[in-house]
């Protein structure tokens, strides 16, 4: 799988918690998650994956590249809407906490 630089933009915000932050440390974390993303073999064209290091953390993919990070509660609710668990109406209650 390969990595992008949003990919690792989102990963400096949300897993490190870094609002600022340099272009050198954003080149350092992209070779570092294209070397972690290397070892992905996604199983469908569109998903969801755990960050290895992370697990409460997933990274979203499409075509063979990881897009972005998200916390792990967030896609859960995903799941169970798009599971058919969740009515639409507490699927917005709940992405109303977001």
């Amino acid at each position: 799988m390969k990595a992008t630089f949003h990919l690792a933009q989102r990963f400096l915000e949300r897993v490190l918690k870094k609002e600022n932050y340099t272009e050198e440390e954003l080149y350092k974390i992209y070779f570092y998650l294209k070397q972690v993303c290397s070892t992905i073999i996604p199983r469908n064209y569109k998903g969801y994956c755990v960050l290895p290091d992370n697990s409460n953390f997933v990274i979203a993919y499409t075509e063979n590249t990881a897009t972005t990070i998200l916390p792990k509660e967030f896609v859960k609710d995903d799941l169970l809407y798009f599971g058919g668990k969740l009515s639409k109406k507490e699927y917005k209650k709940l992405k109303n906490r977001y």
